[in-house]
C-alpha cells in the first residue's frame, strides 16, 4: 500500500498547484477536459482483451460478437443524446460515479454499493455543488440545451452539500473497515487517499477537477490493475494501440468540423459517454466475476497491487 500512500501524497500537491487555475475560463476548462478524455480512452482499448478472458467472448466468433455488444451499447447512449440530451447526460454522470467509485476500491475486493456509489459521488457530483455557477453552464454546454442544471440546491452554501458527500464517504470507510477488520494503517491510506481525490476534484472547478482526476488517478489506476493480473504492459499498450486510434482518430477529425473549442469538447464528451458505459459494465463484470468456469486460463484479476 505504500505506493498508493505517496500517490495520495503526490495529488495533495498537484490539488495544491490546481487551485491557482481556479475561475480558468470555462472554454479553456472545456478544452482540457477533452484532451484528458482524448487520453484517457486508450485505456479502453485494451476491454477486448480482458472479455476474452470469458469463454462468451473469446476465440473469433466470440471477439466478433463482442465488438457488436459493444457498438450497441454504445449505437444506444448516442441514440438517447439524440432523443433526450439531458437524459443522456444524467446517465453519462451517474454511470461514470459509479464506475470511478467500483475501480478506486477494487484493490479492497468487490465493496457494499453505499462506499463506492459516495466515492463516485465525490468525484463526480461534489465538485458541481462546490462551483454551482459553473457547474450549470458546464452541464448546459455539454447538454447543448441553455439554463440546464441538474443540482438546483440555490440557497444553500456552496460547501455544505460537497462536505456532506466528502464526510459521508469518509464515515462509510471507517465503518467498512471495522466490518471487515482492515489494518489500522490500510484504512489511514484509504482515508487519505479518499481525501486526495476529494482535494484534486473540488480544487479548480467541475470541469479541470474532474479532467485532472480521470488523468492523475483513474487512468493510472487501471494500467496499475492490468499489470497485476499479469499483463505485461508493453503488451498492453500494444493491444490498446489499434481500438484507441480508432475512438481517438475520429474525436482528432471533429476539431475540423466543430465550429468553436466549447462544440468540439460537447462533441468528445458524448462519443466518451457512448463508450464509457460498455466499458463500466465490463469493468464491473471483472470484478464481481473475475473468471469463467468454463474457460482454461487464469482469473481475471482487475485489482491494483496492494
Amino acid at each position: 500500500m505504500r505506493w498508493r500512500f505517496y500517490r495520495s501524497l503526490l495529488v495533495i500537491c498537484a490539488a495544491l498547484v490546481m487551485q491557482r487555475f481556479a475561475g480558468t475560463t470555462t472554454e479553456i476548462s472545456t478544452a482540457v477536459l477533452g484532451l484528458s478524455l482524448l487520453g484517457g480512452l486508450v485505456h479502453g482499448g485494451y476491454d477486448h482483451a480482458v472479455a476474452a478472458r470469458w469463454s462468451r467472448w473469446k476465440g473469433l466468433f466470440g471477439q466478433v460478437m463482442f465488438h457488436v455488444e459493444y457498438v450497441c451499447v454504445a449505437a444506444a447512449v448516442l441514440g438517447l443524446w439524440w432523443l433526450a440530451p439531458t437524459g443522456a447526460l444524467l446517465l453519462f454522470l451517474t454511470s461514470a460515479a459509479v464506475h470511478f467509485g467500483e475501480s478506486d476500491l477494487a484493490h479492497r475486493g468487490p465493496q457494499p454499493a453505499f462506499v463506492t456509489w459516495s466515492r463516485g459521488a465525490v468525484i463526480v457530483f461534489a465538485p458541481m455543488l462546490a462551483w454551482p455557477a459553473e457547474a450549470e453552464q458546464m452541464l448546459s454546454n455539454l447538454a447543448g440545451v441553455h439554463g440546464v442544471s441538474l443540482l438546483p440546491l440555490e440557497g444553500v452554501a456552496p460547501l455544505v452539500a460537497p462536505g456532506v458527500l466528502v464526510w459521508g464517504h469518509l464515515a462509510s470507510l471507517v465503518w467498512q473497515a471495522r466490518e471487515q477488520e482492515w489494518d489500522p494503517a490500510d484504512l489511514e491510506t484509504e482515508l487519505l487517499a479518499a481525501g486526495a481525490v476529494a482535494m484534486l476534484c473540488l480544487s479548480a472547478g467541475p470541469l479541470l477537477g474532474i479532467a485532472a482526476y480521470f488523468a492523475l488517478w483513474h487512468t493510472p489506476d487501471h494500467f496499475a490493475s492490468l499489470r497485476s493480473g499479469q499483463h505485461r504492459m508493453s503488451a498492453i499498450l500494444w493491444a490498446s494501440i489499434p481500438r484507441g486510434l480508432a475512438m481517438v482518430g475520429p474525436l482528432i477529425a471533429l476539431w475540423w468540423l466543430a465550429p468553436d473549442v466549447g462544440a468540439w469538447a460537447r462533441w468528445v464528451v458524448v462519443l466518451t459517454s457512448a463508450l464509457t458505459l460498455p466499458h463500466a459494465l465490463l469493468t464491473h463484470l471483472a470484478q464481481r466475476r473475475p473468471h469463467d468456469s468454463s474457460t482454461h486460463v487464469a482469473p481475471l484479476s482487475l485489482v491494483p497491487p496492494q
